[in-house]
């Protein structure tokens, strides 16, 4: 999907190029509870969470400038988890983000990656 530089659609069959917040903040969703996303924060990190064994987790944090309380972190790990493994993100304190690993089946170890964390800011 392509945009015009104003949030216009330009062609549906084609891949998000890129998005500025030119305008923002950028309504998601047509009610008045659209979340208003004014940015979006990202990070990147090396980590290895080393040998996991089931019913344990691991975490990683990170700094990135203007990450408040409450807004919303995805993440993503760039080696295979596993259908057993769960990954979630969240805002820890001001600027900071953690990543946190949790294993339910049997012993992990996927090895040294990079995590990438995406902030979205709502206004």
């Amino acid at each position: 999907m392509k945009f015009d530089g104003k949030r216009n659609q330009v062609n549906t069959l084609d891949k998000l190029d890129s998005f500025a917040f030119e305008d923002a903040p950028v309504k998601v969703g047509s009610s008045s509870a659209a979340a208003k996303i004014s940015d979006v924060l990202r990070g990147t990190v090396s980590w290895n969470p080393g040998s996991t064994p089931s019913g344990n987790a691991k975490s990683q944090t990170m700094t990135i400038t203007g990450a408040a309380l409450g807004d919303v972190v995805k993440v993503s790990f760039d080696k295979a988890l596993g259908a057993t493994a769960v990954l979630t993100a969240e805002v820890s304190t001001a600027n900071t983000v953690r990543a946190v690993l949790v294993n339910l089946g049997s012993t992990i170890n996927p090895g040294a990656g990079t995590l990438t964390f995406l902030v979205l800011k709502s206004s």
